[in-house]
């Protein structure tokens, strides 16, 4: 993780593991960065790697869509669906569609199969 300090209450995780979170007071990506090894017993491997996944794609949205500030994912998405697109979080589809998908139009998603359309739908 870079030196960003990304709230980890900003991520879509289930319930439980907000809980387990919490009773470890762990808040930040900073946070779980400096005490990833108690995580992992809390949480395991896989569970702190998802979240890891998360701040990573976090992280890489405010940098991908020009935020200089600090700000909540609510905060950045808010923002940026002031400017009527809808982002996926993928650096190369949001260029190719010029920030995102633009908000009232109908988009077709063809590709082979396993090329991850329904991920993205």
């Amino acid at each position: 993780m870079d030196n960003r300090n990304v709230s980890l209450s900003h991520l879509p995780l289930p319930s439980e593991t907000v809980s387990r979170l919490a009773r470890l007071k762990l808040e930040t990506s900073r946070d779980l960065e400096e005490r990833r090894e108690e995580a992992v017993r809390a949480l395991g491997e896989q569970g702190v790697r998802h979240i890891e996944e998360g701040v990573r794609h976090i992280e890489a949205a405010c940098v991908h869509h020009g935020s200089t500030r600090r700000e909540s994912a609510a905060q950045l998405w808010a923002r940026l669906a002031a400017q009527n697109r809808i982002m996926t979080f993928s650096q190369e589809i949001d260029r190719v569609l010029g920030g995102g998908f633009q908000l009232g139009l109908i988009y077709e998603v063809l590709g082979p199969p396993g090329s991850g359309k329904t991920q993205l739908c």
